[in-house]
């Protein structure tokens, strides 16, 4: 009796059998919310069920296998971060059909545009932001039917099939912005270099003579490729916080981002990347080699090429040590000199957008005069939103409703959940004392406080005169328009910081928490096939 007691509460002791059991409760949950799917469309058919429950198992059995497999092999983060990101990524990208992220189609217009060698979307005679491309493009999107708005939150498993069969037509072009193809004037305002990975895909998949479909997957590969890698290099340079790093990196918005053609997942990388060289070089407190200058002025670029709210991360460089340069006059030239050449792209590259504005965001202009002349009142429309929104906001941030064009229905528990634990791996305890040398001093802590609300004001107006104003109403109550990960840049600050807490937890519950939050990317998967399932 005795042993079969011990052999019980050695059951309950092992956490496999929680992970089992939740796994179980996640698939019951989903199987039940595609089985009333089916019988809202009248379908009988258990070819679903059994799909979705077979799917499930080979994905946790594969989370049982790296979760084994880290495990034994006592991995560094960066590392750990390149196989889950790759094998949970890989699974984002075939359970998420093409063109169901958020613009996607947009997005991809622009990207075979830019193939083509035309970085600039040009501006018909009739204000149509658009460009000529090949009519199979959007043949391959609308599947032969005239597009609509919501075309994007329609496209199921089953569309891909068909999209498979359209052959690329590059000679039978078509003009953009006629009745059959909307323009794409929100995503004419990025900048050509942040859809590099995309670009890459694209053009290897026309060297290779395939479709417009497995054009669109070559450039979600690329992207989740370089994502990956840009993260796991300055991952592995990051001299703290690399679990609560790797988990933010690692959340399902960013993840799931990055396997589709938006740009976001590259931005976010690189800003993660900036922020990582600033708290690399304060631990180091040594003299900049010409490699990691090279590396600032390339980031410095390209956070002003691809957001220009962002343009004042650069002046984060005034936090490098002192002894990171010969003497305050190198500090000096070099921080001014990232500066002034990221202000320059960032303003060229305004100038070149401001005829889409022209064109198109026609009450752009009004609401900036309506701002300037009522600084007052947008404080209190500024206020109002994130007071009213801040929920919203907050659980849209790793997960939420948010994602897939707001058409995948995750359970804010999830969004709850992964939020506690991003928080919780905050306070992973650090096995090197250097870390105190490189927490800022309340001065530096003040100025970073001061430019990321600055940041955040670019952003929250970027919005209000873009989106609001053209979309809603000039002079509207609140911004409408704002999500949730627009806010990750300001999540990945926290590694400026350091834990300075005495609250501290074991190195080895980083295992706990990185396994709670593949559960929770599990749960999202299979939700994503009740989405796109039928």
């Amino acid at each position: 009796m005795k042993e079969k007691l011990k052999k019980l509460t050695n059951i309950f002791k092992n956490r496999y059998f929680y992970y089992i059991i939740a796994f179980l409760l996640m698939l019951l949950l989903s199987i039940f919310d595609l089985k009333e799917k089916l019988n809202d469309q009248g379908i009988t058919s258990n070819k679903y069920l059994i799909g979705i429950a077979i799917i499930g198992i080979v994905i946790f059995i594969i989370f049982l296998i790296i979760i084994k497999f880290i495990k034994h092999k006592k991995l560094s983060h960066h590392i750990v971060f390149a196989i889950i990101a790759l094998t949970f990524g890989s699974m984002y990208l075939v359970g998420s059909p093409l063109f169901t992220g958020s613009d996607e189609h947009n997005h991809y217009y622009r990207i075979y545009e830019i193939t083509t060698g035309n970085f600039i979307t040009p501006v018909q005679e009739n204000d149509i932001v658009g460009d000529q491309l090949p009519e199979s493009l959007v043949t391959t999107f609308t599947n032969n039917e005239q597009e609509t708005v919501n075309r994007n939150t329609m496209i199921k498993y089953s569309d891909e099939i068909d999209m498979m069969k359209v052959d690329l037509e590059e000679e039978n072009v078509m003009q953009y912005g006629t009745e059959y193809a909307t323009e794409y004037s929100n995503t004419a305002l990025y900048c050509p270099i942040q859809y590099l990975p995309q670009v890459i895909g694209f053009m290897i998949a026309k060297i290779l003579n395939l479709g417009p479909f497995w054009m669109g997957e070559f450039g979600r590969l690329f992207n989740l490729i370089s994502y990956v890698a840009i993260c796991t290099f300055f991952l592995k340079k990051l001299p703290r916080l690399k679990t609560f790093a790797m988990l933010v990196l690692l959340s399902p918005v960013l993840l799931s981002n990055a396997t589709t053609l938006s740009a976001d997942a590259f931005l976010n990388a690189i800003v993660f990347g900036f922020l990582t060289m600033i708290v690399y070089n304060r631990y180091k407190n040594t003299p900049l080699k010409t490699h990691e200058k090279i590396i600032y002025f390339v980031l410095s670029i390209l956070l002003a090429a691809c957001k220009i709210v962002y343009l004042p991360f650069v002046f984060l460089l005034f936090l490098l040590s002192s002894n990171n340069f010969k003497s305050k006059k190198e500090k000096l030239i070099f921080t001014l000199s990232c500066i002034v050449i990221s202000c320059v792209i960032g303003l060229l590259w305004m100038q070149v957008t401001n005829r889409y504005f022209d064109a198109y965001y026609v009450n752009t202009a009004v609401q900036k005069e309506h701002i300037l002349g009522n600084i007052l009142d947008y404080f209190v429309v500024v206020f109002r939103t994130y007071m009213s929104q801040f929920n919203n906001l907050l659980l849209n941030v790793f997960a939420g409703t948010n994602m897939y064009h707001s058409q995948l229905p995750v359970y804010s528990f999830i969004s709850i959940a992964y939020i506690i634990i991003v928080i919780i791996s905050f306070f992973i305890k650090e096995k090197d004392k250097k870390y105190e040398n490189t927490q800022l001093s309340v001065k530096n802590q003040v100025f970073t406080g001061i430019l990321l609300l600055g940041v955040l004001a670019l952003l929250s107006t970027a919005i209000y005169i873009q989106c609001t104003s053209n979309f809603i109403a000039v002079d509207n109550p609140q911004i409408v328009g704002l999500q949730g990960r627009y806010y990750l840049a300001f999540v990945l600050c926290v590694i400026l910081i350091g834990n300075k807490s005495k609250l501290k937890l074991k190195l080895q519950d980083n295992n706990y928490l990185l396994e709670g939050s593949l559960l929770l990317h599990i749960f999202v998967l299979l939700q994503m096939i009740v989405c796109f399932a039928i």
